[in-house]
């Protein structure tokens, strides 16, 4: 089973539109190109800098693999002979590989961070949860709402963790502190009820992929 699913996940990866491609692109890359133009400067670091450029890429690689494997299959899979049913368990079954393959990602770019000393294991611990939160998104179809959401999710997870590192990796001070506690009161206030309104959008895609859109159209 397992051995289907990453056939199924490269064989299937297609890049639908470069535009959303781009914006995303942007939006990872302006923080490091922001660190590269203060080279010069005494508030840069190598190991920051090091550190903001394994986190870009860890979640730049899960923002690629949700823009090429979206949830709504191509046409050519509906003319295979399935029920709904068995349509339903092979979306789901894909979908919940490939966030495992993001968490996967995602659990080796904190420990990195981790032993690098680029973060304090605070920051970790909030960069990690904001990473299982950007495992599950997904694209989906035919939804303002869902496209809003993205807008926000995105950009507030990205950003969040990259402000983790203003503070110092060890003898935090109290303003380090009520830092902190500002992030895991937006985290909980403001991203996870965004996530769990897009997560919503995400499962009713799934459900809607698994209906052959030819007798969708005809319903």
């Amino acid at each position: 089973m397992l051995k289907k699913q990453w056939k199924e996940y490269f064989l299937t990866g297609k890049i639908q539109s470069w535009r959303p491609m781009l914006i995303y692109f942007e939006i990872f890359v302006l923080p490091i190109y922001i660190r590269m133009v203060m080279l010069g400067k005494d508030n840069f670091s190598w190991k920051g800098g090091m550190g903001e450029t394994v986190l870009m890429i860890g979640f730049l690689l899960v923002a690629f693999s949700e823009m090429t494997h979206p949830i709504r299959r191509g046409k050519m899979y509906y003319l295979c002979p399935r029920s709904r049913e068995e349509r339903l368990q092979e979306i789901r079954d894909a979908y919940h590989f490939r966030c495992m393959l993001h968490l996967i990602v995602m659990s080796v770019m904190c420990g990195t961070l981790y032993l690098m000393k680029g973060v304090n294991v605070y920051s970790a611990g909030y960069i990690f949860l904001n990473g299982i939160l950007a495992s599950f998104l997904s694209q989906v179809s035919n939804s303002n709402k869902s496209m809003l959401l993205n807008l926000f999710l995105t950009p507030a997870i990205v950003m969040g963790s990259l402000f983790q590192f203003a503070l110092p990796t060890e003898d935090l001070q109290r303003v380090d502190i009520i830092f902190l506690i500002c992030c895991a009161v937006f985290f909980v206030m403001a991203i996870l009820p965004a996530f769990w309104s897009m997560k919503k959008c995400i499962d009713q895609e799934i459900e809607e992929a698994a209906v052959c859109e030819e007798v969708r159209d005809h319903a």
